[in-house]
């Protein structure tokens, strides 16, 4: 099998030259060896330039699209060569003056000259981070931390609209007007003491399945038909994809979306019960860490956040989300702050196994953020020795030559 991960790669080296890089070529010097996986490298200096690479070994095909698996029988199919390091997506002190990514595409495939396969990101949460880097003029270490803790829906946003509007054309069942009725108002919000959430995300599945039904009808799974997709066909009123094809009408964009919020009624009610208490999206969404061993796990309480935020959390028992909050202020020393879900340690019997989950979990609605802590940073063992009050290290492993 012919796949860029197999071959010989050079991350050890690329890690080596950027642990030494002073400057901006030097990071880029770096960048050029790091062949698999491909990975988002940001970059900042004390010289106030700032960038960010995509950098990995991206084959060219021949003879083969690189969207299915194929079999090479002769030379004229396969990968035969990588995209120039020069054209790996990147960008360099751009007008906007910040960088970011959440694993959104990095290129606009309209004018970018080459093909980069692989799961994305659907861009919502790059587009959240958009927002709220644009409507400030500086960033605090607090502000940043509240950008961590976001929970609003770009997608619901987007789509949502177009569902209410639809409702109110046309659409007539009581019980169904009962649902509707905690989705108005919503803020858009994946918020744990509400039902709109919960709504929301069924409805999404739901959107999938009657406007897409004819795929859905072949085994294409409707997980697999993005999100965006759904925005830009009822944005731009596509009406073939409105068109129940089974029936003999001509069904229009409203008509479909009553049908979607039916849908989401009944499973709703299949799945969780008739009532809008029953589904409170905290008593249906929510956190399990689990043990590399599969041994127990830490959480079991209700999770802010959803697919598309910020504060991601996937499916209705999350078990991946921020596997590390990080927020770091450079002044005269940086200031590293940090959590992550767990602690320190794998051992469960240890105090460390789960020390930090509650910093990580609890949301403060004071500081509308989550909880760090401040990690120490030192220059050298001399300056860790002199803070060391004796509580700092519990175990230590000395190696000795041997004699």
């Amino acid at each position: 099998m012919n796949w860029t991960g197999l071959s010989v790669t050079n991350e050890i080296l690329s890690l080596g030259i950027l642990n030494r890089a002073n400057n901006l070529t030097d990071y880029f010097d770096a960048m050029y060896w790091w062949d698999s996986p491909p990975h988002n490298f940001i970059y900042a200096d004390t010289e106030g330039n700032i960038a960010i690479t995509v950098a990995g070994r991206f084959p060219i095909r021949s003879g083969y699209s690189g969207y299915f698996p194929v079999q090479a029988t002769n030379d004229s199919v396969g990968m035969v060569s990588n995209i120039p390091y020069a054209f790996n997506p990147r960008s360099v002190n751009p007008s906007q003056c910040y960088l970011q990514s959440a694993n959104q595409k990095s290129i606009d495939p309209s004018t970018y000259g080459f093909t980069i396969l692989g799961a994305q990101d659907p861009g919502y949460r790059g587009r959240r981070i958009n927002e709220l880097l644009d409507a400030v003029t500086t960033v605090t270490a607090e502000d940043m931390m509240r950008f961590h803790a976001d929970v609003l829906d770009v997608s619901a946003r987007e789509i949502l609209p177009y569902v209410l509007a639809a409702w109110s054309a046309v659409g007539s069942n009581a019980s169904v007007q009962i649902m509707v009725d905690e989705l108005v108002g919503w803020d858009y919000r994946m918020e744990v003491d509400v039902a709109a959430p919960t709504i929301w995300t069924v409805l999404m599945d739901e959107l999938r399945d009657v406007i897409f039904d004819e795929a859905t009808d072949l085994g294409v799974s409707a997980g697999s038909i993005g999100l965006p997709v759904v925005e830009w066909v009822l944005k731009e009123n596509i009406t073939h994809y409105f068109d129940d094809q089974s029936t003999p009408g001509v069904e229009s964009r409203d008509d479909i979306l009553v049908v979607a919020l039916e849908h989401t009624l009944a499973t709703l009610t299949a799945d969780f019960g008739p009532s809008v208490d029953d589904w409170i999206y905290g008593d249906r969404h929510t956190i399990y860490i689990g043990h590399l061993a599969g041994l127990t796990y830490i959480g079991g309480g209700a999770h802010r956040g959803g697919r598309y935020t910020l504060n991601v959390g996937w499916s209705w028992e999350v078990r991946g989300g921020p596997s590390r909050r990080m927020v770091v202020d450079y002044g005269t020393s940086p200031d590293y702050y940090v959590t992550y879900p767990g602690g320190q340690s794998q051992n469960m019997f240890s105090p460390h196994w789960d020390d930090l989950f509650d910093l990580w979990y609890a949301f403060d609605t004071v500081t509308e953020h989550y909880g760090y802590y401040l990690e120490y940073n030192f220059t050298t063992a001399a300056l860790f020795e002199g803070a060391d009050d004796g509580t700092m290290i519990e175990y230590a492993l000395v190696l000795l030559p041997r004699s």
